[in-house]
């Protein structure tokens, strides 16, 4: 068994590893902060933003269903 610092020939992973490369070419044309790198993207939706949507969609089922009874009811 090895007993190492680096576990790896390559070195220890690190945060930056595999980042896009066009990134380099931004920060040398224009000044920090890059509004796009800057912005939190969240992978899904937070649980306020999910009920915003359920509610945005059972909102306008809702309103279907009145339709059709108004327009069953004429």
């Amino acid at each position: 068994m090895n007993n190492v610092s680096t576990p790896s020939v390559q070195g220890v992973w690190n945060p930056f590893l595999n980042r896009p490369t066009d990134l380099t070419l931004q920060q040398q044309s224009s000044s920090f902060p890059i509004a796009e790198r800057s912005e939190y993207r969240p992978e899904v939706p937070s649980a306020t933003e999910q009920l915003r949507i359920l509610a945005a969609k059972m909102n306008q089922s809702d309103m279907d269903e009145n339709l059709v009874i108004s327009k069953g009811n004429e």
